[in-house]
């Protein structure tokens, strides 16, 4: 007879907050269950309460957890010196592929309610200061250097961390992929669409 474990090791918060992450980005909040949590981790379910006393807890943990990474990984590959802003965008979006992004959008609409105001307050600040305005000033440079032309990098902050949501993933802890091949096509793909847009080029009957 298999006995489970106490699940009260020093490590096992954070295996409940991966399990936990993975479980969120292969079905959302509602697939979180601390029953499914402490089967994969071979642990009784009250030591998944030892660590977190609701799912409420868990999820606001692991979200603020996610936003950190994400911005761990972004200032990996900004470290880099002598890139063009483009290149720097290149790099951003592959190091996005390798794990889900927090599909902000999403939370909002489906799952910003489970938390109190406090907490819904703390994950948006977090997203905003860890993600998006390391990607604003990113584009920013790149108009300051003649790169892009001016705009509103707000909205193509946005547009750019939508598109790396909608990218495939070469690993999924939970469904087989066969796309590594074509992965970086996919990505020059949506990123000429980000840069070039859809339009034409001006012919000489429109001049």
């Amino acid at each position: 007879m298999n006995k489970q474990h106490d699940g009260r090791s020093t490590d096992t918060r954070q295996r409940i907050l991966a399990i936990a992450e993975e479980l969120y980005h292969a079905g959302g909040y509602p697939n979180i269950t601390f029953q499914t949590i402490a089967q994969h981790l071979d642990i009784a379910k009250p030591s998944v309460f030892y660590h977190f006393a609701s799912k409420q807890e868990l999820f606001f943990v692991m979200l603020l957890q996610i936003t950190e990474r994400i911005h761990q990984r972004m200032e990996e590959v900004l470290a880099l010196e002598g890139i063009s802003t483009q290149e720097r965008l290149r790099r951003l979006m592959q190091a996005m592929m390798q794990r889900p992004i927090f599909d902000v959008t999403h939370f909002v609409r489906e799952e910003m309610h489970t938390l109190t105001p406090e907490q819904q307050q703390q994950i948006m600040q977090a997203t905003k200061t860890n993600i998006f305005d390391v990607i604003e000033d990113v584009l920013q440079k790149g108009i300051e250097r003649g790169e892009f032309r001016m705009h509103n990098v707000h909205h193509s902050g946005a547009l750019f961390l939508n598109l790396c949501i909608m990218l495939p993933l070469p690993r999924d802890p939970f469904q087989h992929t066969n796309q590594e091949d074509s992965l970086e096509d996919e990505l020059s793909s949506m990123l000429d669409f980000f840069f070039s847009g859809i339009l034409a080029g001006k012919t000489e009957s429109q001049g």
